[in-house]
Parts: structure tokens; sequence; C-alpha cells
């Protein structure tokens, strides 16, 4: 286990992946999360050995990287989200960096809660049978304050239990690896969560 820097989780913006990295190692952390849009930029442009190499010659991993599909939107951006993930997907782990997240509100003002059950697994299944083809796993956050659930009409999935039961419906679908995580954030790429 290592710890990884999320800058922007921390509000700091980096202009790019070589400055990420730089603040990784300067802030004493073992690996970075990058972007997926822009590794697969470097990587067109410089080719994989050398995106590799910004890795390995500062000793920093590369971490995760957000989901970069707007799977929250309209079916139209969802589906040039997963048009372009397969790309994406592939530079990321073509780097080592083959685990991607994303954060689950745990309300909805539209939806109940099986209407938004049904469109989750809808949405994620594709997702995650791309991520599986590209040897890549998902990891999906829960938020659970009380305060956050009873801001929108209807309640959602908010709890680990609930998040597991929840990933394992796109999972038996694609075969993809899905784990859950509170807010915590790192606890969503251990395997062992997943026997909870």
């Amino acid at each position: 286990m290592y710890s990884a820097l999320t800058p922007g989780a921390i509000g700091v913006r980096s202009g790019s992946l070589v400055e990420s990295i730089a603040l990784a190692k300067l802030g004493g952390f073992g690996g970075v999360d990058f972007s997926a849009q822009e590794v697969a930029d470097l990587i067109g442009a410089q080719g994989v050995e050398a995106v590799k190499a910004l890795f390995t010659q500062a000793g920093i991993r590369p971490a995760g990287w957000g989901l970069p599909v707007d799977w929250r939107g309209s079916e139209e951006k969802w589906r040039k989200g997963i048009e372009e993930l397969p790309r994406l997907a592939a530079a990321a782990a073509a780097i080592g960096g083959d685990r991607t997240s994303t954060w689950i509100m745990p309300c909805s003002e539209e939806r109940p809660f099986e209407e938004n059950l049904a469109f989750h697994v809808a949405r994620f299944t594709p997702i995650a049978q791309v991520l599986n083809a590209h040897g890549c796993r998902l990891g999906l956050e829960y938020i659970g304050p009380k305060t956050l659930r009873d801001s929108q009409k209807y309640p959602f999935v908010h709890t680990q239990a609930g998040m597991l039961e929840m990933a394992e419906m796109p999972r038996k679908a694609s075969g993809a690896f899905m784990a859950a995580s509170g807010s915590a954030g790192r606890g969503a790429f251990d395997p062992r969560l997943h026997d909870l």
C-alpha cells in the first residue's frame, strides 16, 4: 500500500501531469492520480515509454484516475463518453494505472430508489465492460452524510453494504471488478472490500 496525491481533492490545481508528479514527489507521496485524457494525449504525442518514464524517473506510481464519462448527464453525453473510454482506459492501463473511480449521490430529486438503481446499473454496466476489456477496475464511492441524504426528495444508496450490492449488479453483467468505498477514497480499490 502507498499514499497517493489527488491534487484536485485538496484544492491544488496543477497545470500538467509533470507538475502533478513533481508535487507528489515533493510531498513524499508514493503515487499520484492523473487525467486519463492527458495521459492518452501524451502517449499519442510522445509514446507510452516516454510517459511511463515521467513516473519512474520521479519514483512516483500512477495511482487512479477519475472516471472520464459523464454518466450522470444526458444519454448523448454518456454515450459519447463510452465511445471515448476505450482509448482512455487503454492509455491508463499502458502506464500501469488500472484503477478509476467515481462517486454516487445518496439522494435524487427526480428518481425514486428503484428507478435510480436501474439508472445506475444501466449506466455503469457498459462502462464496466469497457474497463474490463482493458484490464481496468472501477471503484464506486458512496457519500453517506445524513444532511446530504436529506437534501433531496428520494434517498439512495448511502452505506457500504448498499454500495457493494449495487456494484455487484454491473459486475455480474460485465465480469469487471467493481468495489465500494465510503468518503475515505483509496479504500475503493482494496479487493478485500468485496468480501465485506
